[in-house]
Order: structure tokens, then C-alpha cells, then sequence
């Protein structure tokens, strides 16, 4: 089970590949509710794990490795789609997975790992801040019409949708601002984009105003 200090939104601060000076090219936040993830990604210049994409799953703990095991993978979902293929069940049940050594310094979270970059292994660490306040409400809802999962927490919400014949896609961040939900960021296929706000709109995740101290 992912432990409760990981809960929450968090937003990443940097970014270091092979060890080169920190940056943040992307807006980049990952939400966290018991063993159920959602991370998001927008770049806002170029720059490396950055997006644009989306993707959704559960996470494992072993310290001090997590590990977020992607059943949703928006770039897995552009490749297939590259090649005319729909979404596949996997023949022997594997799945994509990243892992992070993860270390704190005070309140921020850090990320260390390898990734796969322009075809080769690259060393990189990451810096994350919680940007929710403490004690929200913290909910979790999955589409049963097409594949996809939503995250809430607090005024911040998430959602990922697909289409599993087409392999199109959508995703959307949200933050709740004087009553209304604002997109901070929309990403992927325009139509599935109304479909899920639609779906969104539906769903209990229409929490009342709160006001935090």
C-alpha cells in the first residue's frame, strides 16, 4: 500500500538529466490518492520528460522505490495509433512501469531514476512541491464509458479518457476558482475533450466551495 505521506497534488520544480543544472521546462503535476495515480504534463518550452501527455495507474511502495505501474499511457496510445492499431491487452499481463528512488529534503519530495532518451539510458532527478493544503477532500472516479480515471483534491482535479477502438485521447487538469472549474491544461483529441467534460459534469466530484486557512 502507498503510504499517506505521498497523497496529494504535487506540482514538479526541476528537473536535472545527467546531472546538468536543474530547469522546468513543462508544467508538470502528478496527483496521488491512496494507491491510484494521475500525472499530467504540458511543456512550456523544450525540455526533456515534459510532455504533452497523460498517464494513469497505481502505485507500489518499496522503500525506498515507488513505483507507478501506467495502465493508462497516452505516448503508448500515440504509437499505436501511428501504426493503425487499437488498445491492446497485453499477451502476458505486463505493463509499463517507472521507478524512483525517492528521498526527502524537508518538505519536498525527490525523484530519482533512469529513463529512455533519444535511445539512450539517462540518468535524472526531479524535485517535487504538494501544492494542495492539507486535509482536503480526496476523491477517485472511473468512466464506465470508455477507459479513463479521474482524480480530485480539493480545488484541483485531473481526468484522462480513451477510446479503446480508436486510441484517441483526452486529458484535462482543472482548478476550481470562485465556484467554477477552470482548464489549466487540455490536452489530446478535441472531441473526446467535450466528451469529457460532459463526463465531468456528471460525476459527484461536484464538491462545495471550501475555504481553507
Amino acid at each position: 500500500m502507498t503510504p499517506e505521506h505521498f497523497e496529494g497534488l504535487w506540482k514538479r520544480r526541476s528537473i536535472s538529466i545527467d546531472g546538468v543544472e536543474p530547469m522546468e521546462p513543462g508544467h508538470v503535476y502528478w496527483f496521488q490518492s491512496g494507491d491510484a495515480f494521475l500525472d499530467i504534463r504540458q511543456p512550456r518550452s523544450q525540455g526533456p520528460m515534459s510532455g504533452p501527455g497523460c498517464v494513469a495507474g497505481r502505485t507500489r511502495w518499496s522503500a525506498p522505490e515507488l513505483t507507478w505501474e501506467h495502465h493508462l499511457d497516452t505516448h503508448r496510445l500515440d504509437a499505436l495509433a501511428a501504426r493503425g492499431m487499437s488498445v491492446p491487452g497485453e499477451p502476458d499481463g505486463a505493463m509499463d512501469a517507472d521507478v524512483g528512488v525517492i528521498t526527502w529534503d524537508g518538505d519536498t519530495l525527490i525523484e530519482a531514476g533512469s529513463c529512455v532518451l533519444d535511445g539512450r539510458t539517462a540518468s535524472y532527478i526531479e524535485e517535487w512541491e504538494r501544492i494542495d493544503p492539507r486535509g482536503v477532500t480526496r476523491e477517485v472516479w472511473t468512466f464506465t464509458s470508455g477507459e479513463g480515471t479521474a482524480i480530485q483534491i480539493g480545488r484541483y482535479r485531473a481526468a484522462l479518457l480513451v477510446d479503446p477502438i480508436s486510441s484517441r485521447w483526452s486529458a484535462i487538469f482543472h482548478h476550481k476558482v470562485r465556484g467554477h472549474w477552470r482548464a489549466e491544461i487540455q490536452l489530446g483529441d478535441q472531441g473526446l475533450l467535450s466528451r469529457l467534460n460532459t463526463l465531468l459534469s456528471l460525476t459527484r466530484m461536484q464538491t462545495a466551495e471550501m475555504e481553507y486557512t
